[in-house]
């Protein structure tokens, strides 16, 4: 019998050992790879980004910005001014109120100040009735001290922006905490990136679908204004994180601060950007940034979000708010008490004028320095290192000058709306020292953040009468000269209707006024601005003389010897104009004009010198040229200057094309006056009252801060005064019916006396002046 075949029993297969680790080794090769991925990537990235970090550090993290500083303030014995007044001028100059002796502190005596000042010296001030009584220099009495140069402004070398450099500890203790309570109040505790902000942050933004609330910390802030752009990607949210956490190794937490307070952006003004606490301070404020109250920081700190729709000076109910909901987070995080909250809360906007940014910045004085700065120094080099410019800049006479634009510019309105006149026209004011050329204040404009087309510099008009006084220079220095015509103040014109014949070309000049007044010298012919006997005077010497000693003051080389340059048909800027003046008080020498004293950076000193007098004119005729425009003032064209009560030594020209000017001057200011259209327009205003108003409005507030001396010109030795008879120019008898003094150059006075004077002209040399606000021409 066949046994049937046993079944065997068979194991499954076994998996062998090394089938059995496949997957673990491909799960630990790729957790190797990730390892070692990630580690090269972040080798990577930290390499480049510390790269990027280290590089900018020997930069200089620090935006290197042109610090523009205005001449030292000077105190002076007599000079009008209060105690509040100077406590504020010392802390704009970065003073701290305290009683002890470090540099830069003042404390309250007695009627007055006691300050240190930065050389360690104790200046002692009292007043009385509002005015420097005494001074005092260690102990010592002393009639005058100057203090540091205050800061103006600077220029940044990102174009647009506006910033003032704060250090760290400058910062008051409010600003500060709104800061942290507003923007990052663990700031101090993380170590570049708030985890717990940044969770906070992504549910907010999970639960409105979008970006609702950044969770970025100040260091975060900063890297993305500096090293980054706004804009909200992943990539540079990644990117900002890596930078952060690497600059919180290499600089401590106060460095990363202040750098952070400095580079905010806190709003516009005119064409630029307010980067920082320290200019908005100053631009808000009118203030020190160590000045800032609580309510004042916390109103600095709430429009961070968005400055300009925040912006205090258009939207104060909003500014408002937001500053309130930065207190509420002062409070909440203990910062401030429940009542500082509510005191801080009830106190009212309290914002510097914004119109006064046009002289406690100097804006249009501040563009020019730049202007002049980069034809001495490459911009790129200005830069790579910290410069320090000390200019001419006067700050009390820059806000006299504002204040003029504004007095005068409220009367030319009021003026023109009489007329029925459409729009206002600008106003454009600049003083200079005429022994120095320096240029003290500079306004170009009404309004810089309407415009910053500076007028004293870039606007080329035709001056009018306002040239004149070189044409009468040219006459009077004929003495001097070679030639047959030998004018004196005395020379007579008949002031008539006439056709000038020049060339082929005829020439009809007429009267301003319309009025003529027959046979009249020259001191008459210059004090009514009379066209055609100017015409005259410039036909006989010959108008190649009148443009050459025009241009040796500096006016451009396109004049042409025309009849019609004798009224001054030519453009010219008020500045040049201005610079032109200087002959006179200055007894024939031009001082051209010049805006920087030096420049300094930490390793040298440029000394920039002045430009170099040229002689014009002799002495004498200036000084005859002089004393006829002091009758412009005193009973001419000029007249309403004396009628709003300025009474100083002082001579001038009035210009009336279709813009009004006055430029006059004491021994030691001059001023320039504008009013004119942008578009060139007639303003329909003669100068007395257009540009002397503005004149005088300034003229009068520099004298009132005592920085006008009073003293009248200077006569040389070679020039006498007599006594004439002004229809004839011969010496004055007992028979002269009408008797005026003149001055002349010695040698050229009338010998002969006049028998009678028959003429039946009334000359108007007496104290007859003309009718006010209708001068008898321009």
């Amino acid at each position: 019998m066949n046994k049937a075949p046993s079944k065997q029993l068979t194991r499954p297969p076994t998996k062998t050992k090394s089938t059995r680790s496949l997957p673990v080794r491909i799960l630990l090769l790729s957790l190797v790879v990730v390892i070692v991925a990630s580690t090269c990537a972040v080798l990577y990235f930290y390499s480049k980004f510390s790269l990027l970090v280290e590089t900018r550090l020997r930069e200089g993290l620090q935006q290197y910005t042109a610090e523009i500083y205005a001449r030292p303030y000077a105190l002076a014995l007599g000079k009008s001014l209060t105690r509040p007044q100077l406590a504020e001028r010392l802390r704009r100059l970065a003073y701290m109120e305290r009683s002890s002796h470090a540099p830069r502190t003042f404390r309250y005596i007695p009627d007055g100040l006691e300050l240190v000042n930065e050389r360690g010296q104790k200046v002692g001030v009292v007043f009385k009735k509002d005015t420097v009584k005494a001074l005092a220099l260690d102990g010592q009495s002393i009639q005058h001290v100057d203090l540091e140069p205050e800061l103006i402004s600077s220029l940044s070398s990102a174009g647009g922006k506006k910033r003032k450099y704060v250090s760290y500890d400058e910062l008051p203790d409010v600003l500060i905490k709104a800061i942290l309570a507003a923007e990052d109040k663990r700031f101090f505790d993380h170590s570049g990136i708030d985890l717990w902000r940044i969770l906070k942050a992504t549910i907010v933004d999970l639960r409105n679908n979008g970006m609702a609330q950044g969770g970025s910390t100040l260091t975060q802030q900063y890297v993305k204004n500096v090293f980054l752009t706004p804009e909200k990607r992943f990539k540079r949210k990644f990117q900002e994180i890596c930078i952060s956490l690497i600059l919180e190794t290499r600089l401590n937490k106060r460095q990363i601060f202040e750098l952070y307070v400095n580079e905010t952006y806190l709003g516009q003004r005119g064409p630029y950007s307010i980067i920082g606490f320290g200019q908005a301070a100053a631009l808000y404020f009118h203030k020190n940034v160590r000045d800032l109250t609580l309510p004042e920081s916390a109103l600095l700190v709430g429009i961070i979000p968005a400055p300009n729709r925040f912006n205090p000076y258009r939207y104060p109910d909003k500014a408002v708010k937001q500053r309130n909901q930065a207190l509420d987070l002062m409070e909440e995080n203990g910062f401030i008490t429940i009542n500082q909250r509510l005191a801080a809360k009830n106190a009212p906007l309290t914002l510097q004028p914004e119109a006064t940014y046009n002289y406690f910045e100097a804006p249009y004085f501040v563009d020019y320095v730049e202007d002049q700065l980069s034809q001495r120094v490459n911009r790129e080099d200005l830069f790579k290192k910290k410069f320090r410019i000390y200019t001419t800049l006067n700050t009390d006479l820059q806000q006299a000058a504002f204040e003029a634009v504004r007095e005068g510019g409220a009367e030319i309105d009021k003026a023109l709306a009489r007329h029925k006149h459409i729009g206002k026209p600008q106003i454009a004011v600049a003083a200079l020292d005429p022994r120095t050329g320096e240029i003290l204040a500079m306004v170009g404009g009404r309004s810089y953040g309407q415009s910053q087309y500076n007028r004293i510099t870039a606007a080329h008009r035709q001056p009018g009468s306002a040239f004149k006084p070189f044409v009468y220079a040219a006459a009077l220095e004929t003495p001097f000269t070679d030639g047959p015509v030998k004018i004196t103040p005395a020379k007579t014109y008949v002031d008539e209707p006439f056709t000038f014949t020049f060339g082929r070309t005829l020439y009809s000049p007429k009267n301003f006024s319309g009025k003529y007044l027959g046979l009249v010298n020259l001191r008459e012919a210059l004090t009514h601005s009379l066209n055609v006997a100017t015409v005259h005077l410039a036909e006989d010497i010959g108008y190649d003389q009148v443009v050459r000693v025009a241009r040796q003051a500096g006016f451009s080389d396109n004049l042409r010897p025309y009849p019609s340059v004798a009224l001054g048909a030519f453009e010219v800027t008020p500045l040049e104009l201005a610079q032109g003046y200087t002959i006179f008080p200055n007894l024939g020498t031009l001082c051209r004009t010049r805006v920087i004293h030096r420049v300094e950076t930490a390793a040298e000193t440029y000394t920039e010198n002045a430009p170099k007098p040229v002689s014009v004119i002799h002495p004498e005729t200036a000084c005859l040229v002089t004393s006829l425009m002091q009758t412009v003032l005193d009973r001419g064209t000029g007249y309403g200057a004396r009628q709003r009560g300025f009474n100083l030594p002082a001579a001038g020209k009035t210009g009336t094309s279709n813009d009004g000017w006055f430029v006059g001057f004491t021994p030691d200011m001059l001023c320039v006056a504008w009013v004119g259209f942008d578009d060139n327009r007639d303003i329909n205003l003669v100068a007395a009252n257009s540009a002397v108003p503005v004149w005088t409005a300034f003229m009068k507030r520099a004298r009132e801060l005592a920085l006008l001396g009073g003293a009248d010109f200077i006569k040389p030795a070679n020039v006498v005064t007599v006594d004439i008879d002004p229809s004839t120019g011969l010496l004055a008898s007992s028979r002269c019916v009408k008797v005026t003094s003149e001055n002349f150059i010695r040698g050229t006075e009338p010998t002969s006396a006049c028998l009678e004077n028959h003429s039946g002209i009334v000359f108007t040399s007496g104290p007859n002046p003309p009718e006010a606000g209708k001068p008898t021409s321009h």
